[in-house]
């Protein structure tokens, strides 16, 4: 099985693509997400009345990890089949802005 790519959705702003980034998780109290595309600093996400989390980031065409905090666990995109090892025998998300 081959996994699919992360869906990145947005428009190109001074080289920068707008990515939104969500995660369903209904009984979530909060959610962030933190990835090396901001030095791994967490970033709080936006609860939606449909139950899912997101938020938006302007990224340079590139490869990035990261992985999404729930209620202080971190956890993998669960949408996301690419990873990488995180180097803590676990493995974090991979995105792909092209």
């Amino acid at each position: 099985m081959v996994p699919e790519k992360r869906n990145v959705t947005g428009v190109y702003l001074l080289g920068r693509k707008s990515v939104k980034l969500e995660l369903n998780a209904l009984q979530a109290s909060t959610v962030e997400v933190a990835g090396s595309f901001g030095g791994w600093k967490r970033r709080p996400m936006k609860h939606q009345s449909t139950g899912s989390w997101v938020t938006t980031v302007r990224l340079p065409k590139g490869v990035y990890e990261y992985k999404f905090i729930v209620d202080g666990q971190w956890w993998m995109d669960p949408q996301n089949g690419l990873t990488r090892p995180d180097g803590y025998g676990g493995l974090n998300s991979l995105l792909r802005v092209e």
